[in-house]
């Protein structure tokens, strides 16, 4: 395999692994954090509504997408929900929350997975190792 083509799949991989996290709480953002570069994603950790929805504007690395997202569902005064808007079509969101308010949880729904932060582990199920 030539170089060119070596260095081309190199970053077509890197690429491909990278993840949005939003979450305000800087324990759980870091733990997940770590979870995830654990299983080979480049992480991009953002704490607030506005950081996150800037990075996906952006795409924050060379303006490629993220393969998924794994969102906060209050943030503040904020909703996760407003990222989930401004990720495009095809991303897999993933709600992470401890809330019990059933319409945000209808919400949230709408745009993806919810994981509550009581059952952490279950965040994981069905993100795959990157490679």
């Amino acid at each position: 395999m030539s170089q060119d083509k070596r260095s081309a799949n190199r970053y077509t991989r890197r690429v491909l692994r990278r993840v949005l996290l939003l979450e305000d709480d800087v324990i759980v953002r870091r733990a997940v954090s770590r979870a995830l570069r654990e299983r080979g994603y480049r992480v991009v950790a953002r704490a607030t509504v506005e950081a996150a929805k800037a990075a996906v504007r952006r795409g924050d690395i060379n303006g490629h997408p993220f393969t998924f997202a794994i969102l906060d569902l209050e943030v503040g005064d904020e909703l996760g929900t407003e990222v989930a808007q401004a990720v495009p079509a095809g991303t897999e969101i993933v709600f992470f929350t401890g809330t019990t308010d059933a319409k945000l949880l209808a919400a949230a729904r709408r745009y993806g997975r919810v994981v509550r932060k009581d059952q952490p582990l279950e965040l994981l199920t069905g993100v795959p190792l990157a490679s």
